[in-house]
């Protein structure tokens, strides 16, 4: 994976200055940082070495194009070296096939008159925007930003269970660009793709179809995913990363998180593994003080809130990852409804009433949002809940965080549920198929018995329980949900440190960090 920064500016900013900012994102991509300057446009990219080989990057050209992610049909559209080469010469050629395009991803692109950039529809990657009368900033993420302007924090009210980035971000004029959006340095021009135009007229209505269709889209969707390098997998002992493992059995290592007296789950996943897989099982312990260590590091790093409680285990599995590819369940419990709160909640037309996607009465981007996820549905407050829920708690918290943590430490994540293929399919499955997870439930009974479907358990981590080492002081109340509240948002505020590397020297570059003319 890798790390994107464009910045347009009408003023001279010293070369010096974009590599200092772009030097903050080569965590992301370890292989090499590539860059170009003219006519007040800087672009640059930190690479990570996954598809393909650095040869597109020493070709002289007039243009310059930075990608972050996976394309994985790009040799369907030609005879490309990898799908860098694709994303470029679509853009030169305006093409436009990026409606096809399966998978995760990101670009910039620029002709040093011109400048351009999007994300994909599903929203599994992101850029972060600011502009101003002067500078135009597209970056992977937020710190490098604050390099150019001084930046205020302003943390933000939400309602939903976890703080989610949907358009803004807790910092002053930064936002989040929209997902399979076409921006130039107006903002967005057109639109490329759009996960409401994803439903379909066929669909299977019985249990025993929907398994056998989703069986095999599994399957290629995986042979597809599978990286050329050694992969892992962060696996909980759920159903979700089980489905995984039971496509893809020879993961090099398999990373489970034992939150340690929290989780129950986590202590029997060897039940699940064969004796090689057994031996490649990482298991890692995180006990209340590690908890709120990794809680804090990911704020230091990120520059945001860690907007679920779920990023300090990501973090965890990220640090000891062996591998250049990792494999997470992220995306099934909203896709095919797998949270117990479904079955219970109320629901109406009105409003979203799901924790994870609750918003305020005058939020019209959210009423909005709300009322698309309805029409998608003909009306029907069910499904478009869980549609809700995915545009909230997936795109804008979960794969925040996936996305985040993974490529701090330079490690590629790959989230098989989010695959264009398995959105469509999931999206367009009778209600009836989407409360409780069955259609998994029963692909994961191929290879393992029911009594291994254990309830979730532990996931929270130790949220609440980390208090007395986050260096932070809240009046606590009872509300263990209000707390937690009040925990995040005082320890964003304490952690918190703009331009938290603008002392630091510039790093010499060596002979993978190449200006490109």
């Amino acid at each position: 994976m890798c790390g994107i920064l464009l910045v347009k500016s009408i003023n001279h900013i010293p070369i010096q200055n974009h590599l200092k900012a772009l030097d903050h994102l080569r965590r992301r991509g370890p292989d090499g940082q590539y860059w170009s300057y003219r006519n007040g446009i800087f672009i640059g990219q930190t690479l990570l070495h996954i598809t393909g080989t650095d040869e597109f990057y020493h070709q002289q050209r007039n243009q310059f194009t930075a990608f972050n992610g996976e394309i994985y049909n790009y040799q369907q559209f030609g005879s490309f070296s990898s799908d860098t080469e694709l994303v470029a010469e679509t853009l030169r050629n305006r093409m436009f096939n990026m409606d096809q395009w399966q998978g995760p991803w990101a670009w910039a692109w620029t002709d040093f008159d011109n400048i351009a950039y999007a994300s994909d529809p599903q929203g599994e990657r992101c850029l972060y925007r600011y502009q101003d009368e002067e500078i135009l900033i597209v970056s992977s993420e937020i710190t490098p930003i604050t390099y150019y302007r001084d930046l205020k924090p302003q943390p933000q009210i939400y309602h939903s269970k976890h703080w989610p980035t949907i358009q803004s971000t807790p910092w002053q004029n930064v936002e989040r660009i929209s997902p399979g959006w076409y921006h130039d340095h107006t903002g967005p021009s057109f639109q490329i793709d759009d996960i409401f135009r994803w439903r379909t007229t066929h669909a299977p209505v019985a249990l025993e179809e929907a398994v056998e269709e989703f069986s095999l889209l599994w399957s290629q969707v995986i042979s597809t995913m599978r990286s050329k390098w050694p992969n892992g997998l962060a696996f909980s002992g759920g159903v979700d990363s089980a489905v995984i493992l039971a496509a893809l059995p020879d993961f090099q290592h398999l990373y489970t998180v034992n939150t340690i007296g929290k989780d129950k789950i986590a202590t029997q996943v060897k039940q699940f593994l064969t004796t090689n897989q057994q031996q490649a099982l990482i298991e890692i312990p995180v006990d209340q003080e590690r908890w709120a260590a990794n809680f804090i590091d990911v704020i230091k790093y990120t520059q945001l809130p860690a907007q679920s409680w779920s990023w300090p285990g990501q973090w965890a599995v990220a640090q000891k990852c062996q591998e250049r590819v990792l494999f997470t369940g992220v995306g099934a419990d909203e896709l095919f409804g797998g949270y117990d709160v479904y079955e219970r909640l109320d629901y109406t037309q009105n409003r979203s009433v799901s924790p994870y996607s609750l918003y305020a009465d005058d939020d019209e981007h959210m009423i909005q949002l709300w009322y698309q996820c309805l029409e998608f549905y003909s009306g029907d407050p069910k499904p478009a809940t869980l549609m809700m829920d995915y545009l909230i708690q997936i795109t804008a918290v979960d794969m925040r965080g996936v996305d985040l943590c993974t490529q701090a430490w330079g490690v590629e994540p790959r989230s098989p549920f989010l695959h264009p293929r398995i959105i469509r399919f999931a999206l367009n499955l009778p209600w009836s198929l989407r409360q409780g997870k069955p259609v998994l439930k029963e692909y994961f009974k191929k290879f393992w018995p029911e009594s291994l479907i254990y309830a979730k358990e532990g996931f929270a981590g130790h949220c609440n329980d980390s208090y007395d080492w986050l260096d932070i002081n809240i009046a606590r109340e009872l509300n263990r949900h209000q707390d937690w509240r009040n925990i995040l948002l005082a320890t964003y505020r304490r952690h918190v440190q703009p331009n938290l590397f603008a002392d630091q020297t510039i790093v010499d570059r060596t002979e993978n960090q190449l200006a490109v003319h």
